[in-house]
């Protein structure tokens, strides 16, 4: 799986962060009970990764570059504080660029590890009571670039530009295929909704391509990087029904709030006023 040389990536386990939190942070605790009387103990797990830089921010160096890994629990009640969620992995971006397949190989790894911990339930206590709670699927958030490195998506450059859509195309190739819209339609209900089967059928394709040129091709108009692809966590059997592509969400306050187009969009109206 790794070019070269093995690569060791280390993560905290999940069970043993959780109760140290329950532990540590009362307010946690009474968060995860109530979750867990609700959900009869079935929760669904939320991660989020984004990229960070270490040191000084105004003079960043791309061997410090990092993706951060976080967890919880949707269904906390209160989930919006940054102390009901827990730090799972750093993961070194030049140290994830060397495996073949990137950041979305070593995400796949450490789902299948999570998987793994979790598939016969947590065991936690909570106020000295114990606790058996069981992880039903995993949420996965992100921002654009996220994706698509986690989950070997094109991305915005590629004629399929959305992992969540099968029917969005870029530019104005939409006009030429039936029942598809291009990527500026602002009506929602026009997306027909990528499902696992769909990706699937991708790989199956993917797989088939006799050369090169035709698997560069087919990756294209399928909007898929076949390399990262076949080792994420969307290809991995295993993780089937417990992560897969419908459990996958863009970061839109990252992306388009606090980084994106609102705010080019005011600097824009900005540098107009003020001529």
């Amino acid at each position: 799986m790794w070019s070269g040389k093995s690569l060791s990536v280390p993560c905290m386990s999940l069970p043993a962060m959780l109760q140290a939190k329950i532990q540590a942070c009362p307010f946690y605790a009474t968060n995860f009970a109530a979750a867990a009387r609700t959900r009869k103990s079935c929760l669904n797990l939320i991660l989020y990764a984004d990229e960070a830089h270490g040191g000084n921010v105004l003079a960043a160096t791309h061997a410090r570059k990092a993706t951060l890994v976080y967890a919880s629990f949707v269904d906390l009640p209160v989930l919006h504080l940054e102390s009901q969620w827990l730090t799972l992995a750093v993961i070194k971006r030049n140290e994830s660029q060397q495996c073949v397949g990137g950041l979305a190989a070593v995400l796949s790894e450490l789902m299948s590890f999570y998987r793994q911990e979790t598939l016969h339930g947590i065991a936690v206590d909570v106020d000295q009571q114990p606790t058996l709670v069981f992880v039903s699927k995993v949420c996965f958030l992100a921002d654009h670039e996220g994706v698509r490195a986690a989950m070997g998506c094109k991305g915005a450059a590629g004629i399929k530009p959305c992992v969540k859509c099968r029917n969005v195309l870029s530019g104005d190739r939409c006009s030429a295929v039936a029942g598809h819209v291009g990527i500026v339609e602002t009506d929602f209900s026009k997306f027909w909704p990528m499902t696992q089967t769909e990706v699937d059928e991708s790989v199956r394709i993917l797989q088939s391509q006799p050369t090169q040129a035709r698997l560069e091709e087919a990756e294209k108009l399928l909007g898929w990087n076949w390399t990262s692809l076949e080792r994420s966590c969307l290809n991995r059997s295993s993780l089937r029904g417990w992560f897969d592509v419908e459990y996958i969400h863009f970061d839109s306050m990252h992306a388009y709030w606090s980084n994106g187009i609102i705010p080019q969009e005011l600097g824009l109206w900005y540098d107009k006023v003020t001529r």
